[in-house]
């Protein structure tokens, strides 16, 4: 019974076990069951979803999950799932697969919980089934905490979670084009020790990112560049160690500790590596530092509250010296304190120290000191040795600025000039204060003191004796001071300015004076006076010129006038206001007068507006008048106006304009007749197409060339005009100039202002160019047929030319050049790549010269033009100094980066004959040092270089200064910017004599060698002459500018006697003493050896106690001193000048050894009384 029981009892539960088996089976390995357990679950949660695919048991697929509560909603549209029950029997959860699409959560942000009394417990995080997922995949995930939106794209993970750790063994994220990669392990229970690597990878990408994208949170500067960074960490949740190290774009290295702050207060210990590299690998996006390099090493120790941080930092920039930076900080949430700020770039030294707080306010504090600063650095062409201190403090507080700045010393040199500066200045409250600010600069002082804010108060004094020390391209004098006070409301202003031969490039002032005052502007109170003398101008000069300027801003008037000379001036008159938001006024009075045509003036006063919106200027008209009737001759109309959103239009209406006016640029004996008249529009709407119509032209014209007083020839023009038409985008533009029975040149060219594109072609026909000479300032009696055409296409910014023009049976005269040259044929053919050229003319009887030229790329900056000159026996100068014949066989090479001139040129015959020497023989010593010369170099010229041989023939001769030679050699020339010209060969005197000291002498023998320089080739001169069977010469030696001589004879005689018979002709003995005087100066200027013994024994025969030369510094002031002692204590001398014939007499008087009395009258008057100590 009981065996029954228990069998029974056995079976019922194997059949339960069986059917719960069956059951779950059902439900997890079916279809149905699992939709059936699903539909409990949802039941249960509340939960809810459209799609079931699969059963629990093998995977199963779940579509749009919805799962709100007030604290959590979620949706999903996709989730898929695949497990291994099995592993349930071990205690493992083991997921295959799981896949998430479109998970979207919501946390509605709740109200704070009550805050709980209990001590915290860092919580176990362990379960107690282990779960196993190999392939987790979740896409498109959102959550939305409140108003906040965070995204992500995808995560995949592989991760074991169970009791006691967590392990992943790969977590990817990707999202809008960026990818991080993590792997590690960590402890789920206190203190959670870890160990983990991650890797980011951050592409540059054009895809815009959702607004709610998590990479919304790094920094943009991150995506200037690609990056890729690996992270090394391993500690607990107390303490951990890391290394972080970048490898694009930068090579960054961090490595150190971190105290979370849990278990003790919160600490960092951490150093920052960085090789040298690009500046841009730094994310830096900064123009003027994309050449730079940057590298060094920060250390920080402690928390934000208290830390201490060093940092070693180099930097290098192309072109600039390397620079080493230091700092020590130590800083808070409040500050940060400097005390070490050095920096070195050799030779500059910057050390200093500062402090910066920012909690309640931005304050800041700096002192600094510099040493061999060069601002050459920054300031091109400004080399120096800068040194000093500085400091500066200040604040931000209330959007308000405070400010404090001290120069304590700077001292230094700048371009070679001694610099000095000191001065203080602050701000505060919008007022500027500057106290005892100056800065000098070799012989220049500014210096300026006083305030400026609601009131002023601002002094300024200004020294400049030496402008050209402050900058090489001006120069002169310049003295300027003034005072400003007042107020913002009513300022008061005095002060004044003068210029002593101010000058920059070509332009230069003589005398300027400038003045001003500035007492009431509400009453008119202003007043500002410029006048100048011998001004230059653009290549014109002017006796003056003066502009006054009185009144308001409101009320004002403006005079100007500026005066060439008598017959060329003008002045003006202007008077208007400004109210604030326009200026008007008048053009009250102008006149212009002129040597070519009757004084010219205003009409009537010239009505003119000026505002932001609109410009107009109505009826400027300038007129001439008879001088007997008054009635108007000629005139030039101008209207005009501009108005925002309307456009701008004018017109311009001449009648009667002299011609004569283009006299300014022709040749002096040139006249025009005739005048000049016709109209011209323009306007262009807002937004449109410009328009234009004009049309000008000559009436009765003529170029008058008078050849003398009584004598002229006249040119009349048959056509002389401009007419320009432009129609919407199409300009057509025509000129024509025709003289009667000699040509004309005719131009037309088309633009089309829309595309830029060009078409024209200028045509030139001219029987005789005679007319030309008019243009031509360097040539007359000009002859010859001119046949040109020129064509122009193309675009605007590429314009294309194309060039067919010869000149036939030509001829004309140089008068520079006192020669004539015929039967002159050119040809100029080609387009701006390949243009050649050839001129083939006589110039003399017999002599011929012909060039040949061929240009390349004449529009672009590579352009090059390569010439050829040749000739034979050509006549090329013919005046009282010169005769010179010419044979050349030269090559001349130019580009824009150098010209090259080389070949051979033969002088067949050449007469030079010159009176007198220029002032420019006598050459400046070489221990004369020029300030500011100018670098040839640095003129922005193309360097040249010329490589010649040069030969004379056998009719060269030279004629100067009493000497009288044939010459001839051969000398190669050499010149280069880096040096002067450069001579290497020789000239030899052939058949030569010197007339001198009223002898005349014969050139044995001479040759000028070269070697070096041109103006100091080497002597070797022997001139002879016989004197009572005695033969007697100069052998003169040395160099050019160092020449040596020595007197010799034969027979023998003494030194004294042979120069007397070489300069006198006679013995010292017969020598009188004109001559004897004679002789001395021909010792001083011919340096001849034994001079002094000779001069002594000339002063002996004539009883002289001294007969010497003497000199001071300057050889110029060297004078022949004659003296004689009257009694032993009274000394007479006579001195004459070699140089400039002063003479002076003198005595002397020798009260005692020690004491004497000197007295001098000559072109000044002295008296001296010396006394002499000896120790």
């Amino acid at each position: 019974m009981i065996k029954r029981l228990v069998l029974r009892s056995i079976l019922f539960v194997v059949v339960l076990a069986m059917s719960l088996l069956c059951a779950v089976t059902i439900l997890i390995a079916t279809e149905p069951g699992t939709r059936w357990l699903l539909t409990k679950v949802r039941e249960a949660t509340g939960a809810e979803l459209t799609h079931v695919q699969g059963a629990l048991l093998r995977g199963v697929q779940l579509k749009d999950i919805r799962y709100h509560t007030e604290a959590l909603q979620l949706d999903v549209q996709q989730l898929d799932i695949a497990w291994h029950p099995v592993g349930v029997l071990w205690g493992v959860l083991i997921v295959d697969q799981l896949y998430v699409d479109g998970a979207k959560v919501n946390i509605p942000i709740s109200e704070s919980a009550p805050a709980n009394d209990t001590e915290f417990q860092w919580p176990d995080l362990g379960v107690p089934v282990s779960l196993v997922a190999s392939d987790v995949s979740l896409n498109g995930i959102q959550v939305n905490y409140g108003e906040e939106g965070y995204s992500l794209d995808n995560i995949k993970a592989g991760l074991t979670y169970g009791p006691r750790s967590l392990t992943i063994d790969k977590l990817d994220l990707a999202t809008a084009g960026q990818t991080l990669s993590l792997q590690g392990q960590a402890s789920l229970s206190y203190p959670y020790s870890l160990e983990l690597s991650a890797a980011a990878h951050m592409r540059v990408s054009e895809q815009t990112p959702a607004a709610t994208d998590v990479t919304r949170f790094v920094p943009e500067v991150l995506y200037r560049n690609e990056l890729q960074a690996e992270l090394e960490a391993h500690g607990n949740i107390a303490q951990l160690e890391f290394t972080l190290a970048t490898t694009l774009p930068a090579e960054i290295e961090a490595q150190g500790q971190w105290k979370t702050g849990v278990e003790n207060a919160p600490d960092l210990q951490a150093t920052l590596t960085a090789p040298v590299q690009p500046v841009a690998a730094y994310w830096a996006d900064v123009a003027a530092v994309e050449d730079m390099q940057a590298g060094g090493e920060l250390t920080v120790n402690g928390w934000l509250d208290d830390y201490r941080a060093q940092f070693n930092g180099q930097y290098t920039l192309v072109g600039y010296p390397a620079v080493d930076v230091q700092l020590d900080g130590e800083g808070n949430l409040q500050g940060i304190v400097l005390p070490k700020i050095e920096l070195a770039a050799d030779p500059m030294q910057l050390s200093g120290s500062g402090n910066v707080q920012w909690q309640e306010l931005v304050a800041w504090a700096l002192e600094a000191e510099v040493e061999q600063l060069n601002p050459a650095l920054v300031l091109e062409g400004w080399p120096g040795q800068i040194n000093g201190s500085f400091s500066t403090s200040g604040r931000w507080q209330n959007s308000e600025l405070s400010l404090d700045a001290s120069i304590k010393r700077l001292s230094g040199s700048l371009r070679g000039l001694a610099v000095q500066g000191s001065g203080a200045a602050s701000l505060a409250q919008e007022r500027l204060q500057l106290t005892s600010v100056q800065l000098s600069l070799g012989g220049n002082l500014l210096q300026v003191n006083g305030h400026i804010g609601d009131t002023f108060g601002l002094d300024w004094n200004l020294r400049a004796p030496l402008l050209e020390q402050i900058d090489p391209r001006i120069g002169g004098q310049l003295d300027a001071s003034g005072h400003l006070g007042g107020s913002r409301q009513s300022p008061q202003l005095e002060g004044g300015a003068t210029a002593v031969d101010l000058h920059w490039g070509d332009n230069r002032i003589e005398q300027l004076a400038l003045e001003s005052q500035v007492t009431d502007l509400q009453r008119q109170a202003l007043s500002l006076q410029a006048e100048a003398q011998g001004l230059e101008l653009a290549g014109s000069r002017y006796q003056s010129a003066n502009v006054s300027f009185t009144g308001s801003p409101s009320e004002h008037q403006l005079t100007a006038s500026l005066l060439q000379d008598q017959f060329a001036h003008g002045e003006t008159q202007i008077s208007g206001g400004w109210d604030g938001q326009q200026w008007q006024g008048q053009l009250r009075q102008l006149s212009i007068t002129t040597p070519y045509v009757r004084p010219m003036e205003l009409k009537s006063p010239v009505a003119v507006t000026a505002a932001a919106e609109r410009v107009t200027v109505s009826d400027f008209c300038l007129l001439t008048r008879r001088q007997q009737t008054g009635e108007v001759q000629s005139s030039a109309c101008v209207t005009g106006k501009w108005q925002q959103g309307q456009g701008a239009a004018g017109e311009l209406a001449v009648e009667r304009l002299p011609l004569n006016l283009l006299r300014r640029w022709l040749k002096e004996e040139v006249d025009v007749e005739g005048y000049l008249q016709g109209q011209g529009k323009f306007s262009w709407a807002e937004g449109g197409v410009p328009k234009l119509n004009a049309d000008f032209s000559a009436v009765g014209g003529a170029f008058i060339y008078r050849l003398n007083d009584t004598e002229s020839d006249r040119y009349p023009l048959d056509e002389f005009g401009l007419h320009i038409q432009q129609q919407d985008t199409r300009l057509t533009a025509t000129a024509e100039l025709a003289f009667t029975d000699y040509g004309s040149v005719n131009a037309e060219l088309l633009a089309q202002m829309d595309s830029k594109h060009l078409q024209g072609e200028v045509l030139a026909q001219m029987q005789s160019i005679s007319p030309l000479e008019a243009l031509l300032p360097a040539v007359r009696d000009i002859e010859g047929r001119l046949d040109a055409r020129a064509q122009i296409s193309g675009t605007f910014s590429d314009p294309q030319l194309v060039v067919d023009a010869s000149v036939s049976g030509a001829a004309f005269e140089a008068p520079s050049l006192g020669v004539s040259f015929t039967q002159l044929n050119a040809t100029v053919q080609g387009n701006q790549d390949d243009l050649t050229a050839e001129v083939n003319t006589r110039a003399g009887e017999d002599g011929s010269l012909s060039l040949q030229a061929k240009a390349e790329q004449l529009l672009e900056p590579q352009w090059q033009v390569q010439a050829s000159l040749t000739g034979d026996y050509a006549h090329v100068m013919d005046s009282e100094l010169l005769n010179l014949y010419f044979t050349p066989d030269l090559q001349l090479q130019a580009s824009a980066e150098r010209i090259d001139v080389s070949g051979r040129a033969l002088v067949p015959e050449a007469h030079a004959v010159i009176n007198t020497l220029p002032v420019s023989a006598t050459k400046v010593s070489d221990d004369v040092v020029v300030i500011d010369a100018e670098d040839p170099q640095n003129q922005g010229n193309i360097p040249v270089y010329v490589n010649v041989e040069f030969a004379l023939g056998d009719k060269v001769s030279f004629d100067a200064a009493g000497f009288k030679a044939r010459l001839g050699g051969e000398l190669s020339i050499d010149k280069s910017p880096e040096r002067a010209l450069f001579a290497l060969g020789n000239i030899n005197i052939i058949d030569g004599r010197f007339q001198a000291y009223g002898q005349d002498l014969t050139i044995e023998k001479g040759t000028l060698s070269f070697q070096g320089p041109m103006d100091n080739p080497g002597l070797n001169v022997t001139a002879t002459r016989e004197v009572e069977e005695v033969e007697v010469g100069l052998i003169i030696g040395g160099t050019l500018q160092n020449p040596t001589s020595e007197i010799f004879s034969r027979p023998q005689q003494t030194e004294s006697d042979a120069m007397s018979m070489l300069f006198t002709g006679k013995p010292i003995s017969g020598a009188s003493s004109g001559e004897a005087s004679m002789l001395v100066n021909a010792i001083a200027k011919l340096g001849i050896k034994r001079g002094q013994f000779v001069a002594d024994d000339i002063a002996g025969r004539f009883g002289l106690d001294e007969l010497t030369i003497k000199s001071d510094d300057d050889v110029k002031d060297s004078s022949l001193w004659l003296g004689k002692y009257l009694t032993e204590d009274l000394y007479v001398h006579y001195a004459i000048g070699l140089f400039d014939s002063i003479s002076t007499v003198g005595l002397t008087y020798f009260i005692s050894d020690n004491l004497r009395l000197e007295a001098e009258s000559g072109e000044v008057q002295s008296a001296d009384l010396i006394f002499r100590m000896q120790r």
